[in-house]
């Protein structure tokens, strides 16, 4: 990520991080680690957040979650979206009946 995406040159501090995440990922195991950092990157572009903050969550969220390659990533977009879907698609002859109107002790209490 250069000036042009980021708008401002990366400090130092941000860049020794950003460094500091691609070992982590090569420790764990990851075949790329500087290609799982950059598609974090990415991520941060695509969210307008340019910033250590959301980078620190996103990368924490994939090691948390034992993410070690880009296929993974893939992987676990395609099974949130599966479950937005499916929350949105649910059945409504799933929910509970709805209680009967005007029977509760204060529907004639007017003030």
């Amino acid at each position: 990520m250069d000036r042009k995406n980021w708008g401002i040159p990366i400090p130092e501090g941000t860049a020794n991080n950003i460094l500091a995440w691609c070992d982590e990922f090569s420790t764990r195991g990851s075949p790329d680690p500087d290609g799982l950092v950059i598609e974090a990157l990415k991520r941060c572009l695509d969210a307008n957040a340019r910033n250590m903050n959301y980078l620190r969550a996103v990368l924490t969220d994939w090691r948390d979650h034992g993410i070690i390659t880009i296929d993974h990533i893939q992987a676990r977009e395609l099974e949130r979206k599966s479950q937005k879907e499916h929350k949105r698609n649910k059945d409504p002859g799933d929910k509970p009946p709805r209680p009967p109107l005007g029977k509760g002790k204060y529907d004639n209490f007017y003030l």
